[in-house]
């Protein structure tokens, strides 16, 4: 039961993915429109600010569009149901609430969630011969009106308790408690990582918390009724907004381009001569990846089964660096990750960037320490030490690597679904004893997950080229 409950969470989380992939792109628009508006005309200034905030402002839509659509394995059909079906329930919401209602990114969540269990079961149902005309890629598009009918019912009914929950998470987050709320996300994201729902916390901090209503250019801290269709909400939306309440998103960048790549410098002082060569070049590509991207998979995952208690102090950095910019008054934002592309590019819409200039050097030193003691004291097998040789080198093409993949994952009979997200490659698979985790770690696998039929391989940024190349061999 739990398997199966994870291995459906995995699946939430890796649609999820799908409009979120879409924010950094319409975040970097929307923060040229708002950081600096001397650097160009008020025309231009306006034109990239709106344009940029036309997709933060249809989140619900997108989020019930990417979650339709990769819960029923990229069907087109899917994502032209959940538009209709956002539609009428939204049209319905506002006519039973008799006013406008925005549900937000939840409420796209949940028509997302309904079209995907639609598609499900029209995918096996076939109409009548007098009603042939529906079947195929058009049966769901007819037959999704009734269940967004009954949705837009039901949400009325509920929906006021939910709001009312929603408006409380928010309220703890932004104005309430954020030491303790932000805190609490930095320590549960990175221990999420592992397993790859890390999005589906990410959600409702990006997208829900806070809210404020722009009118004229100023920012007015009031309610959504007070402005509807003014009203912006969310901590990515609420920054690049120009928000001064927002910008909690700071600690990350301590723990992703100071604090991980010291981690890194002291895994490869740690291990023998010998192996320093290659350890080097897989740490200092994982260490520039988490860096310049804010992707850490790479590094995780070097020391995340062989030295847990290691990850569970990373974990808990993660989180005290958030607490600790909150509490001295960093504001930085994000559109992706915490890495230099997006610290330079939201620099101007930044504030009281000072404390780090002592912090950065604080969390380097702890973070070396801490991984350089602990791996010598305890004698850790991370990557390069005697207990763990290095992997042979990885072939380079993708073709070649995806051949010799499938090969490892039991074949094409044992592989049933592949997908991916920025960092790893997501797999189905009827037999998870024929997966030989050896050999896909040997192929540059830093991480190898599974979990019932869920199989998970860190590829960092590598992973959708080997998607595709594993669904032409499947093809």
């Amino acid at each position: 039961m739990r398997k199966r409950l994870f291995a459906k969470a995995q699946r939430l989380g890796q649609a999820l993915m799908l409009p979120v992939a879409i924010l950094p792109a319409a975040g970097l628009v929307l923060g040229l429109g708002a950081a600096a508006p001397g650097w160009w005309s008020s025309a231009v200034s306006t034109w990239l600010y709106q344009t940029g905030d036309a997709v933060f402002a249809h989140l619900g839509l997108l989020f019930a569009v990417g979650v339709a659509t990769g819960l029923s394995r990229n069907d087109g059909s899917a994502a032209l149901a959940a538009v209709i079906a956002y539609l009428i329930t939204n049209a319905g919401l506002d006519a039973f609430a008799g006013g406008p209602v925005d549900t937000g990114a939840a409420g796209g969540v949940v028509v997302g969630l309904m079209v995907a269990y639609v598609a499900s079961f029209s995918r096996h149902w076939q109409p009548p011969a007098a009603l042939a005309f529906f079947s195929g890629p058009r049966l769901l598009a007819a037959l999704i009106v009734l269940p967004a009918l009954v949705l837009s019912a039901s949400l009325a009914t509920v929906w006021p308790t939910l709001s009312h929950w929603i408006a409380q998470f928010s309220h703890w987050v932004s104005d309430g408690d954020p030491v303790a709320a932000w805190g609490l996300y930095g320590v549960v994201d990175r221990l999420l990582s592992p397993l790859g729902l890390q999005h589906i916390w990410n959600v409702p901090f990006f997208t829900e918390s806070g809210g404020v209503c722009v009118l004229d250019g100023q920012v007015l801290p009031v309610g959504q009724d007070a402005c509807y269709g003014s009203w912006i909400r969310g901590e990515v939306r609420r920054f690049l907004a120009g928000d001064p309440t927002a910008g909690h998103l700071a600690g990350g960048y301590l723990t992703k381009i100071v604090g991980l790549p010291m981690a890194a410098l002291a895994i490869w002082l740690r291990a023998t001569p010998g192996n320093r060569a290659k350890v080097g070049g897989i740490m200092l590509s994982g260490a520039l990846a988490s860096m310049v991207t804010g992707v850490t998979e790479p590094l995780e995952f070097a020391f995340l089964f062989v030295a847990p208690s290691l990850y569970v102090f990373h974990a808990i950095m993660n989180g005290l660096a958030f607490v600790l910019c909150i509490l001295l008054g960093v504001h930085h934002g994000i559109s992706y990750s915490q890495g230099l592309i997006d610290f330079v590019a939201y620099w101007p819409l930044a504030s009281h960037l000072g404390p780090l200039l002592w912090l950065a050097p604080l969390w380097a030193g702890l973070y070396f320490v801490v991984f350089y003691v602990a791996i010598g004291a305890f004698k850790l097998p991370t990557p390069g030490r005697a207990e763990a040789p290095v992997q042979e080198a990885v072939p380079a093409t993708n073709q070649v690597v995806a051949d010799a993949l499938l090969a490892a994952l039991g074949g094409k009979e044992n592989l049933q679904r592949v997908d991916a997200c920025i960092t790893r490659l997501r797999l189905q698979v009827a037999d998870p004893g024929m997966v030989d985790k050896k050999a896909c770690r040997r192929l540059g696998a830093s991480g190898v997950l599974v979990i019932g039929q869920g199989v998970q391989l860190v590829f960092g940024v590598r992973a959708a080229s080997l998607r595709d190349a594993l669904n032409r061999q499947l093809a």
